[in-house]
């Protein structure tokens, strides 16, 4: 398991639970296999999504992202 000391701490424990996740499941990674591009989400390998669905929820439970007000999502510009 590999977590860059270079990172800012959010970076690093995403990537800490995103690799406990691969453990959890007995699946290696493939880090280089396939270059991250949100654009072409559908291009990720399916245990990597399943990783970053592990790490985003343990971080930021879908109970607390319901519990918000949608306004904090608006930008400026958005209310043009």
């Amino acid at each position: 398991m590999f977590i860059n000391s270079e990172d800012w701490n959010a970076p690093q424990l995403f990537t800490l639970v995103h690799e406990l996740a691969h453990i959890w499941i007995a699946a290696s990674g493939i880090s280089n296999e396939i270059e991250p591009d949100l654009k072409h989400k559908d291009k990720l390998h399916p245990v990597e999504l399943f990783c970053n669905e592990v790490a985003a929820n343990a971080l930021m439970p879908v109970s607390i992202m319901n519990s918000l007000n949608d306004s904090i999502f608006k930008t400026s510009e958005c209310s043009i």
